[in-house]
């Protein structure tokens, strides 16, 4: 069970947040047409704080789904589930995880400092804190609420760091811009960006001696209604290929009709237990030898 919960938890993270190995830019699916003119012409930090602020408006509740599939080193066979994830900011997050023909198997909720993990079949709720469930969260334990959903919403959040006062290390290369700032306790993030569509190909964390703890790599972007580019598919690599979570987006709702107290509803008719005994039960997804192409 502990498997499952940092799965999912770092399926939210950054993916929900997640794509292949990084692979070749031919290979990128960009919404915008090719031009002779770069998007990041002088590569400044300006020029593109002005780009994502033009892509990037402002949402309601957040809704996406997608198919997620999970391998990790020493577990034979993929994880899969299809998810869906519904964010309200700025720290209500609402994972539900299930299969076309068996339903809803398992919710993971999230409302500012309270957390819970809802099994469906078995009607159980498991209800702590978040720093309970972060302590089971592996990975999660270093990261914000805020970037449990910035592999999604990448351009939003990078556009968001660029507004608060913090160093930045540009670096503009002929083809792509790097940019790298540090995090809490040492940690450093870098974004890899195409100059000439300006969309996020990579980002990568270190922690304070070098190590990748995280990476994002990106397939390709799709445009909202409002023409917010959003993954089509991602793969997020933790602790140097040691679990491989990827995302393959198929619909995106940045202003969903979900109502904001519907993000955190607990479903009624339940056994209630503490979070801490969810590690005592059988995980509700088994790793199978084959994911179905659809």
């Amino acid at each position: 069970m502990r498997q499952l919960l940092t799965r999912m938890l770092l399926f939210l993270a950054v993916a929900v947040i997640s794509t292949a190995c990084a692979g070749k830019d031919g290979n990128f699916r960009s919404p915008y047409p090719s031009d002779e003119r770069m998007v990041l012409a002088e590569g400044s930090l300006a020029e593109l704080y002005g780009v994502l602020k033009a892509r990037t408006p402002e949402h309601g509740v957040f809704w996406s789904s997608g198919r997620v599939a999970i391998r990790q080193q020493g577990v034979d066979g993929t994880v899969w589930f299809d998810a869906t994830v519904i964010y309200d900011e700025p720290d209500s997050i609402r994972l539900r995880g299930g299969r076309f023909v068996t339903g809803t198997l398992f919710e993971v909720i999230v409302c500012g400092d309270n957390a819970w993990v809802h099994l469906n079949k078995e009607r159980e709720l498991y209800e702590g804190t978040l720093a309970e469930l972060r302590r089971q969260g592996g990975i999660l334990g270093s990261m914000s609420l805020a970037d449990m959903t910035a592999g999604i919403l990448v351009h939003r959040d990078l556009r968001r760091r660029l507004e608060e006062k913090r160093e930045w290390e540009v670096l503009a290369g002929r083809k792509e811009l790097y940019l790298t700032t540090e995090f809490e306790a040492g940690r450093k993030m870098t974004w890899r960006i195409r100059r000439d569509d300006g969309l996020v190909r990579e980002a990568v964390l270190r922690g304070p001696g070098g190590a990748v703890e995280l990476q994002a790599v990106y397939d390709g972007f799709e445009l909202t209604e409002e023409f917010e580019p959003l993954p089509t598919r991602m793969n997020l690599y933790v602790q140097q290929d040691a679990m491989n979570v990827r995302y393959k987006a198929n619909g995106y709702k940045p202003n969903s009709d979900v109502k904001p107290e519907n993000v955190c509803y607990l479903p009624r008719g339940t056994k209630v237990f503490p979070l801490a005994a969810l590690m005592e039960r059988d995980a509700p997804v088994q790793p199978e030898a084959e994911e179905p192409e659809n």
